[in-house]
């Protein structure tokens, strides 16, 4: 299966890769890490799992930010990325209204951050997915949700020196009820040679709400 190269969204127009297995059963919106540090929807991680979740039957819509490759507009500090998205998810939605399959949210790094600080105001969401998050970072503020009704899983590496471990879990209260939490021994920030094997789980975690 290969993907489709796609654009949605208007001020700006977004850039992105949308991969539809043949019966899909659940798809995937994944946003990417910090546009000024490299991060796009080409990223490893992103890219890789990705991949992997379209091999398992999951459609999955990847996309860059404001700024990012061939997306319009220009970095926005946060900001303008919720608006992007907002617009990612309305865009996943359009593409699987006839298939009424779940739709779940994925964040890695600065994009799990921008997703969070927009679930608020998302709905219909059937869960989702923070990788290697920035928790307890100043610059970065998670706002505590504790009337979020929604199943939450959370990936991070015990060797993560960009968000540290002992770091996230002396703020991981804040965040409100999250359903399940994961430190893979061992692993940073990266996650090279580990895409696949994150894909995997992210598809268990998933399979447990359908």
């Amino acid at each position: 299966m290969r993907e489709q190269s796609i654009r949605f969204g208007s001020f700006p127009e977004l850039s992105a890769k949308w991969g539809e297995p043949e019966k899909p059963w659940a798809a995937v919106v994944f946003s990417h890490p910090h546009p000024l540090m490299g991060g796009s929807m080409s990223n490893n991680v992103v890219r890789l799992v990705c991949h992997f979740l379209n091999r398992l039957d999951v459609a999955t819509l990847r996309y860059d930010f404001r700024g990012v490759g061939e997306s319009g507009g220009e970095y926005d500090q946060g900001e303008g990325e919720k608006e992007d998205v907002l617009a990612a998810v309305a865009e996943a939605r359009w593409r699987t209204e006839e298939l009424e399959i779940p739709l779940f949210l994925v964040g890695y790094s600065f994009g799990s951050w921008v997703n969070w600080n927009s679930l608020n105001q998302l709905g219909g969401l059937a869960g989702a997915v923070f990788i290697s998050p920035p928790l307890g970072s100043e610059e970065y503020p998670w706002p505590g949700r504790n009337d979020l009704d929604l199943p939450i899983s959370i990936f991070i590496g015990s060797a993560d020196h960009i968000a540290p471990k002992e770091v996230f879990l002396r703020h991981l209260d804040d965040l409100g009820p999250v359903s399940e939490l994961e430190i893979v021994d061992g692993m940073d920030h990266f996650w090279i040679g580990y895409e696949n094997n994150l894909a995997r789980k992210i598809e268990n975690w998933i399979r447990k709400f359908l």
